[in-house]
Parts: structure tokens; C-alpha cells; sequence
């Protein structure tokens, strides 16, 4: 098996939102163990900030979400991938508790969704602006 592919029915109606962003938070959270497991299994892998790649969102849709090895061999992610890989490093190498953040806005009756990441001490870390994200992004925090 070479991928695995997830359909899961989000954001349906107004009504949904509440549970879809659930959802995606639960999400966020499968990946991050996904790369801790790598980690685990291949030390010699870089850092996220270290290993070259950049931030590049690709418009085409769906939005296939990457694990580390994925990320490194296109030699570019997405919010959701960066975050996650950060996470991943922080909890595995440095025992730090970060956690999954989303933010979101409306644009045009659909919400846009942002990942980064918060630190024990609230401070919060966006990769995908340490990596190349220009404009501005979203300001209501999803836990």
C-alpha cells in the first residue's frame, strides 16, 4: 500500500462547523503522532527549519495533507504539513508540549483555515511564515 487516503464529509453546513473543526484538530493531531513515528525510526532526518524546505500552497483541491518523508521528497508543504512536522520534532527531540492551532476567516461564505502551532507558554510559531508565507492570515484561534 502506497497511500492511504481519508473521505471524511466537513463543513456541509453552517450547522457543522463546530464539529468539523473537531475534526480537523483530530486530524492534526493523527499526522503529528504519524511524524513522530518517523522520527522515532530515522534519526538522521533534518530539522523542519534545517532540511530545506519551503512553504507552497498548492491551489489544487483536495489539499493532500504530507508526512515528513512526503514533505522532503517534494522539497515543499503546506500549513498543515510544516506545523505538524514542527510539532512532531518539538515533542519528539526536545520534550517540548506543542500543540495544533488553527485560526480561520471568512472569504466569499467560506472559511479559510490556517495551522501553526502554540508553545506551553502561549507563544505561538508559524512555520509557513518562517518558510516563505507572505500576506496576512487568519486571527480567530480554533483549539
Amino acid at each position: 500500500m502506497d497511500n492511504v487516503t481519508f473521505e471524511i464529509s466537513l463543513f456541509r453546513n453552517p450547522a457543522d462547523r463546530d464539529r468539523s473543526q473537531a475534526c480537523l484538530i483530530r486530524l492534526l493531531w493523527a499526522l503529528i503522532e504519524i511524524n513522530i513515528s518517523y522520527l522515532e525510526s530515522n534519526h538522521k532526518t533534518p530539522r523542519l527549519y534545517a532540511s530545506g524546505v519551503k512553504y507552497h500552497f498548492d491551489r489544487n483541491a483536495p489539499d493532500p495533507w504530507q508526512d515528513i518523508p512526503s514533505t522532503l521528497e517534494k522539497g515543499w508543504g503546506d500549513c498543515e504539513d510544516l506545523a505538524c512536522w514542527r510539532i512532531a520534532e518539538l515533542r519528539h527531540h526536545l520534550k517540548i508540549d506543542a500543540r495544533p492551532l488553527l485560526r480561520w476567516r471568512k472569504e466569499g461564505g467560506r472559511y479559510i483555515y490556517h495551522a501553526l502551532l502554540r508553545l506551553p507558554d502561549g507563544r505561538t510559531e508559524d512555520p509557513s511564515v518562517a518558510l516563505g508565507m507572505h500576506g496576512t492570515m487568519v486571527r480567530r484561534p480554533v483549539y
